[in-house]
């Protein structure tokens, strides 16, 4: 009895040890970007995160602060095609492995003049399965407006500031329900409309296609009269 307690015992502890260093361990992801309305992709950053461990899942919160993303500045060639793509009212694309490098990429996207305007300042939330796969991204710039008319000198050279979250569940971003209430009641009025103006018209709309019968009906007996 004491030997299984002790094997036991070793069990345990070796399990403990395995697990904290797994979730010690860090997730590494790669960040693309493409600067021409999504035809080409670019490395921008490398994003990583501590390891969602075994004994982890009640301190999401720590690994969420843990989140870091390494990025380079921008060069001068790299703002010129994003204020092309801004002038052309083009969109700018970010995408990332859901795991692995041979895993499907996770594509978000938004107004390339936003993130002009906003002068490469971004925040990005990734959401998470229990295995660390990305699911869904969500990204937006620090602002909504479209305004280019700063020169890119005022970027070359600039820090650019990226806020990284993590938010961790089976689900991705949050649907806008109350937008999608507004769209479906705005199309049932349309449709109650269009079947409401036939129901209180019927009869006009009767009387026009009788008439125009009556009228080729007379037309064409002419026509007849004519031939015999």
């Amino acid at each position: 009895m004491k030997y299984l307690v002790y094997v036991t015992t070793l069990i345990c502890l070796f399990s403990i040890v395995c697990c904290n260093k797994e979730s010690n361990q860090r997730v590494v992801l790669q960040l693309e970007h493409s600067l021409d309305d999504g035809k080409t992709f670019q490395q921008r950053g490398e994003l990583s995160f501590r390891n969602r461990g075994a004994f982890m899942l009640t301190d999401l919160k720590k690994i969420s602060k843990s989140a870091t993303f390494v990025q380079d500045r921008w060069s001068i060639q790299q703002i010129a095609l994003l204020r092309n793509v801004s002038e052309s009212d083009g969109f700018y694309v970010i995408r990332v492995h859901s795991s692995n490098p041979f895993s499907p990429f996770v594509i978000a996207s938004i107004k390339a003049c936003y993130l002009f305007s906003s002068r490469l300042e971004d925040e990005l939330t990734l959401h998470l399965d229990t295995q660390n796969n990305v699911i869904a991204l969500s990204y937006k710039a620090t602002t909504n407006e479209c305004d280019c008319s700063f020169s890119d000198e005022l970027l070359l050279g600039k820090e650019p500031k990226t806020s990284v979250e993590l938010n961790f569940g089976s689900e991705g971003p949050d649907v806008n329900l109350e937008a999608l209430r507004i769209n479906e009641e705005l199309k049932k009025q349309k449709e109650q409309g269009s079947q409401s103006f036939l129901y209180q018209n019927w009869h006009y709309i009767a009387i026009a296609v009788a008439l125009f019968l009556v009228l080729q009906f007379f037309l064409m007996e002419p026509e007849e009269a004519k031939k015999q």
